[in-house]
Parts: C-alpha cells; sequence; structure tokens
C-alpha cells in the first residue's frame, strides 16, 4: 500500500507501507492456516484413516499369498514386514504430489495466487509453510504404522534412530519435490495426468509391491532415480536388522539420498525465479 503526503510548498513524497515478511513468519502463518483448514474439513482425514486400514488389510492379505526369494524368511510376517516399512513411507505421498498441486490450483482459482507473489514475503516459505502443515498431519497416520513396525520386529535401540533419521531424509527429498511439482503446476497449470503418472512410478517403481532387484536390469537402472527406492531400502535393511541385502551399499544409499534432496532444492529454487519472471510479465491470472 502506498500513500501521499500532498502540503503546500512541500515536495510530495510517496511511502509503502509494506514491510518485508520474514520466512519464518511465512511458514508460520501457512502452516496454521492448514492445520485449521484441516480440523474444519474433517472428512480428509476420516477417508485418509480408512484408506489407511485398508491399505493394510490388503497388505496382511498379500503377505499369506505370495513369497519373495530376496527375503530373510518366507512366512507371513517377513512378508507382511516388507509391505508396512513401504506403507509407512507412502504416508507422506501427498507431500510431494498432491498437497502442493492442490495448494496452488486453490490459489488459482481464488484468485489469491497473485497476491502471494505480490506481496514482500518469501514465495519459497509459502510452499515449504504448505508441505510442513501436509507433513505434520501425514505423522498422524504414519506414527501408528511405524510403532507396529517397531513392536513386530522388535527392532530397538540404533535401528529406531536410523529408520527414523532414514525417514526424514526421504521426507526433506520429498517436499523438494514437492515444491518443483508446486512451481510446474504453476508455469502448466494442467498437471494433474503428470502428478498422476509420477505417483504410480514413485510407488510402483521403487519397489512398493516386489523387491526392486527382482526387476529386470533395466527397470532396476529407472528404480534408482527415484527417492522412494531409497527411503523403501533403507527402513528393510533396518527393520530386518541386516539381513535385507540393499540394491546397493548402505552408505551410497545414504549419499544419493542425501544428494537428492540438495539437487531438487537447487532445482526448485531455480523454477521460483522462472515463476517470478512470469508472473511480472504476463501475470499470474492468464496462466
Amino acid at each position: 500500500m502506498v500513500y501521499i503526503d500532498e502540503q503546500p510548498g512541500v515536495q510530495t513524497s510517496m511511502h509503502s507501507l509494506s514491510r518485508p515478511v520474514s520466512s519464518f513468519h511465512v511458514i508460520k502463518a501457512t502452516v496454521i492456516k492448514d492445520l485449521i483448514n484441516m480440523k474444519r474439513y474433517r472428512a480428509n482425514l476420516i477417508g485418509q484413516l480408512i484408506s489407511t486400514l485398508i491399505f493394510v488389510v490388503i497388505f496382511w492379505f498379500f503377505s499369506s499369498a505370495v513369497e519373495f526369494y530376496d527375503l530373510p524368511n518366507n512366512d507371513t510376517k517377513t512378508i507382511f514386514i516388507f509391505y508396512l516399512t513401504a506403507l509407512a513411507l507412502l504416508m507422506y505421498d501427498s507431500v510431494a504430489l498432491w498437497s502442493p498441486f492442490q495448494t496452488v490450483s486453490n490459489d488459482l482459482y481464488n484468485g489469491t495466487l497473485e497476491a502471494v507473489y505480490s506481496s514482500p514475503s518469501s514465495r519459497y516459505s509459502y510452499f515449504v509453510g504448505s508441505i510442513i502443515a501436509t507433513a505434520i498431519i501425514n505423522t498422524i497416520f504414519f506414527l501408528p504404522v511405524y510403532i507396529a513396525l517397531v513392536f513386530i520386529t522388535g527392532v530397538g535401540g540404533q535401528y529406531i534412530l536410523l529408520t527414523l533419521l532414514a525417514t526424514l531424509v526421504t521426507l526433506i527429498a520429498l517436499m523438494n519435490l514437492g515444491i518443483i511439482i508446486g512451481l510446474l503446476a504453476i508455469l502448466w497449470r494442467q498437471v494433474g495426468s503428470i502428478i498422476g503418472i509420477l505417483g504410480l512410478l514413485l510407488q510402483f517403481m521403487a519397489g512398493l509391491l516386489f523387491p526392486v532387484a527382482s526387476f529386470p536390469i533395466g527397470l532396476r537402472y529407472f528404480a534408482l532415480l527415484f527417492p522412494y527406492t531409497y527411503g523403501f531400502d533403507l527402513l528393510r535393511y533396518y527393520f530386518y536388522q541386516g539381513e535385507w541385502t540393499p540394491l546397493l551399499p548402505i552408505y551410497q544409499e545414504w549419499i544419493i539420498l542425501s544428494m537428492m534432496s540438495v539437487i531438487m532444492f537447487f532445482v526448485s529454487r531455480y523454477l521460483l525465479k522462472r515463476v517470478e519472471i512470469h508472473s511480472k510479465t504476463k501475470g499470474l491470472h492468464l496462466l
């Protein structure tokens, strides 16, 4: 907002009432907003709870119907652990996929996206806040699955710390991927089908239903492009207490997963600059 001082004999001046807002305050405000919306629209939480329970039941039936030669044992319990490790990380699926896209779509529909890009605040923090809120909400569903895994496998001590750390590093990679998808949704708008395809690749090619080691060699290398592949592999290695054969040496998987987070961070920053240039030259309402 700008106001003008007009006094006889005094040179006219303009003063801006806008003040830069810190990244922390942007993130905080966005997280609070999304958590309030979560409380207001409980149907989404109920639907996610039901879908989680359905997945658990389906995976239990799978565990008694299939055998994997890549597992330490082929009993129902061992195979069920294989599926639960993947399900635990899938609780954060929307962090990378649908949540950023829906945030942008809602802002485009409501006409509030241009306000975000014209205000003196961090646009990157705006996306981060939205994704952090989604991660907080999804942790509600992650914890029961994770606790069930700890109880079933009987792991403790360092394995609990390592599995939580692997989950956190995977989540950071997914958050950066989510920001990229959100920015692509601004540039291209119609990216729903792309997200659907990417979701299938993230889940199934990363080893949701079958061990990646059993894939043909070409698909096996392709699977190494996704953060979930390393997240699934690390969790299975630690929950099987070292009896799982990893795709790569464990230290290499940690390094690659961490590097993915860094690379996607810089890609998201680059895309943010592209979007800001686009908003200044064409306006977001023309997207």
